[in-house]
């Protein structure tokens, strides 16, 4: 799939590349209108393409996390890891996460043969960031009971920034992935990530995260 930003038209695989290169500048890429281009995208593929969607969520998850790394505070260790970082290194990591994804769907077939479930079990998500969500997306399989009919949720990444915009003028706070969890839609989780980027960028809000992989918090920024 490509993506026209208008800095840059084609492969998010290459922009990926180009942003790690220092080639394009992080600050410069809209993720908002980049949001909206994958979801429009979601809605129109068929269901055996969601391979595809999953590449397409992989790099798009690297590039997010080069953009939460460039907003939020820099720490010593950041400062130690920010390494050049080689095309085949990029590609490796890529192919690394589709390994791991496919293990773990193979994994999950074989105990579901051994171990069938009574009954319908829910177990509460843990800490995770956009790449255990990517993970989780990876494995999902197409519902074959034509009796249920599931309807994609669609939210206009403005109307998310309003309403994060509201509950911090009432709370001043909020801890964005217990928030994200009330989600029942995968691309409405995915489009609430997006729109905190944006609310970060605009100035609206601060991100915290103290641990890797921990909660993230969002506070009242200066334009709040």
């Amino acid at each position: 799939m490509k993506i026209d930003i208008g800095i840059y038209y084609g492969p998010i695989d290459l922009l990926v590349y180009l942003v790690r290169k220092k080639e394009v500048d992080i600050f410069d890429i809209p993720i908002a209108q980049i949001a909206e281009e994958y979801l429009d995208y979601v809605r129109k593929i068929e269901r055996d393409d969601f391979e595809d969607v999953a590449d397409f969520l992989l790099m798009a998850a690297i590039l997010i996390r080069l953009k939460v790394r460039s907003l939020l505070p820099r720490t010593p260790e950041d400062e130690e890891a920010g390494q050049p970082v080689s095309l085949m290194q990029i590609v490796e990591e890529f192919k690394k996460y589709k390994e791991i994804a496919k293990a773990f769907s193979i994994m999950e077939a074989e105990s579901s043969k051994q171990f069938p479930r009574i009954g319908k079990e829910e177990p509460p998500l843990e800490e995770g960031d956009i790449m255990s969500l990517i993970l989780a997306l990876r494995g999902l399989k197409p519902i074959e009971d034509k009796s249920i009919v599931v309807r994609r949720q669609e939210v206009p990444i403005e109307d998310i920034v309003e309403e994060i915009k509201t509950i911090l003028k009432t709370h001043g706070k909020i801890d964005f992935l217990k928030f994200l969890k009330e989600k029942n839609d995968v691309s409405v989780a995915v489009a609430y990530f997006f729109g905190m980027l944006e609310i970060v960028k605009i100035g609206y809000a601060r991100a915290e995260q103290h641990s890797l992989f921990g909660d993230i918090f969002l506070y009242a920024g200066d334009r709040a």
